[in-house]
């Protein structure tokens, strides 16, 4: 379970205990300093600063929030995050998402928010165009590397025994809360992005009234939302069988106030050949996500109550644990389980957009120091040299002084034991 540690408010140098984080004096205090300065985690000292930020949530309560350089907090620590080189953020530049003095963050999405002007964009040509040669940055940020990075920044990409149950609205709220703080142009994020609702709720009010001002705006809007419960009879977009020039619907599930969702056949075509196994795992009826730019249809005018119909211009899926951990093969979806049940303490690092950046399928963070864990599922030769590359990097002792673990599904199907966490971390004065 992530601890809570000391910290200090800045500019008026008050201290407080982690028993002291609480009541009528602690939020006094970050209601007097919020929007002035901010506070510092003091889970280590002598190290580089770990600001975090003093915000209050939509209920009105004053709570802290991480930002900046995370992974120098103590693994244990709740403001704790991977290093950048840990995971696929490492292959964009800073043109493509540059972290700010404030802790805000600034994306360039490789199909922005608004429409190009005075010309018909070509269906997913910016993404296409976006594409970097192998072993080069990305200047600009695809849909799937958003939904990763709103993914990680909400902390969703973690586990331990301490984290409470995840569901669809809850999931939403988090991600609310990031978007909130990511400029995409002279936008934020959460100006232009529908979230999981139910009927009646202040959810689906929200995504009504966003709806409504890119209606005049004509701003390009972004949906998250949990795919509906796989129907063969009424999921038709995604049979590669099915031969037909028409849009197709795509249903969401828990997205009231969002308007139907149509896939072009360049559309279909284009997710079921990136995430086939994705869909299959919809169809074995897991959790999968789906994130999509779409751009509203004309209303006819003497039907102005006609519900909102949007045509989709990309979609990416993301397949889930039932704790909302992204999984990227059964083999990690059998490692996710098993750490779970262990109340292990790890992080699923999120893939993004890289094609060769190397990092590990899992850290796992109750060891005391850098601590991968890899999944080996695959004989091809390409990914037998990626293997051997793994196994170069992870045997250096110095920079993983406790070793590594793996399992190598293709030569033995039981699952090794996992490695015991130190009985006392060592900890630092």
């Amino acid at each position: 379970m992530p601890e809570i540690y000391t910290v200090k408010i800045v500019n008026t140098g008050e201290i407080f205990s982690p028993s002291e984080q609480k009541g009528p004096l602690w939020e006094k205090a970050l209601e007097a300093s919020r929007g002035i300065t901010h506070a510092v985690c003091l889970c280590r000292q002598g190290d580089d600063p770990r600001t975090v930020a003093i915000k209050l949530s939509p209920n009105k309560k004053y709570y802290l929030a991480r930002y900046g350089a995370t992974h120098h907090h103590r693994k244990d620590c709740r403001f704790y995050g991977l290093n950048p080189t840990q995971s696929g953020r490492q292959g964009y530049t800073q043109q493509a998402v540059l972290e700010q003095a404030d802790g805000s963050l600034a994306i360039k999405l490789a199909r922005s928010l608004s429409p190009p002007r005075g010309a018909v964009e070509a269906n997913l040509k910016a993404v296409q165009q976006s594409r970097s040669a192998q072993g080069v940055r990305r200047s600009a940020m695809g849909l799937g590397g958003l939904l990763d990075l709103l993914w990680e920044e909400a902390d969703l990409n973690q586990w331990n025994s301490g984290t409470s149950k995840r569901w669809d609205l809850k999931t939403g709220t988090l991600l609310l809360r990031q978007a909130e703080r990511i400029h995409v142009g002279s936008h934020t994020l959460d100006k232009a992005l529908l979230l999981p609702a139910f009927k009646e709720t202040p959810e689906a009010t929200r995504n009504l009234k966003i709806v409504e001002k890119a209606r005049k705006s004509g701003l390009r809007l972004i949906v998250i939302a949990p795919l509906a419960k796989f129907d063969e009879s009424r999921d038709s977009w995604a049979d590669t069988n099915v031969e037909t020039a028409q849009p197709l619907q795509m249903l969401l599930g828990t997205s009231y106030g969002t308007p139907k969702m149509m896939l072009t056949a360049a559309s279909r075509t284009a997710v079921q050949s990136s995430y086939h196994n994705e869909i299959a795992a919809w169809k074995r009826d897991e959790k999968l996500y789906a994130i999509a730019q779409f751009v509203l249809r004309d209303k006819k005018t003497k039907y102005p109550n006609e519900a909102d119909v949007a045509d989709v211009l990309e979609v990416c899926l993301l397949h889930l644990s039932e704790r909302f951990i992204p999984l990227d093969s059964s083999y990690e979806e059998a490692i996710e389980k098993l750490l779970t049940e262990a109340k292990r303490s790890f992080i699923k690092p999120l893939r993004y957009e890289a094609d060769d950046e190397v990092f590990p399928d899992f850290w796992l963070l109750d060891m005391g120091c850098d601590y991968p864990m890899e999944v080996f599922g695959m004989d091809t030769e390409d990914y037998q040299t990626r293997k051997d590359q793994k196994f170069k990097i992870y045997s250096d002792i110095k920079k993983y002084p406790s070793g590594w673990w793996y399992w190598d599904a293709l030569t033995k199907g039981k699952i090794p034991e996992l490695p015991s966490p130190p009985v006392v971390e060592p900890k630092e004065p």
